[in-house]
């Protein structure tokens, strides 16, 4: 047995890019939801915005988006796909409404720092774990 901490990072900064529309029929500018909080009943948009932020850089994405007011969305060329269905309106609070993106991208030195910083603590984490297994025998 053995106890995994997990360290709570701060908000990546990170900027806001625009609203943009995220689909049109089948066709779809951000192709990969990586999270949903619909199901928690957040009203604090502020608060889904920041928690698709953790996610999108833990998953080493640089553009993320809000759709549907708690969809995590992004893509692995989000950089040259977020505005090729163009611009929208439809966004409120930092948030894209249905079928709508508000597109972030992280800011410059972070993405990596943020990255390397988490594979470290994860890499001690399990370095650590099978450090206490070894011995306990």
């Amino acid at each position: 047995m053995f106890t995994l901490t997990i360290l709570i990072e701060p908000v990546p900064s990170y900027q806001p890019l625009g609203c943009f529309r995220g689909a049109k029929r089948n066709y779809k500018a951000l192709r990969t939801e990586y999270m949903s909080f619909g199901n928690q009943g957040n009203k604090i948009k502020q608060t889904t915005i920041d928690q698709c932020a953790r996610i999108a850089l833990s998953k080493g994405y640089v553009y993320f988006a809000v759709q549907n007011t708690a969809e995590c969305w992004s893509d692995q060329d989000a950089q040259n796909r977020y505005k090729m269905l163009g611009a929208s309106t439809k966004c409120i609070d930092g948030v894209g409404l249905k079928g709508t993106n508000m597109v972030y991208r992280f800011n410059g030195k972070n993405v990596k720092l943020y990255i390397c910083k988490l594979f470290t603590v994860l890499s001690r984490a399990f370095i650590q774990a099978g450090y206490n297994q070894f011995q306990k025998r």
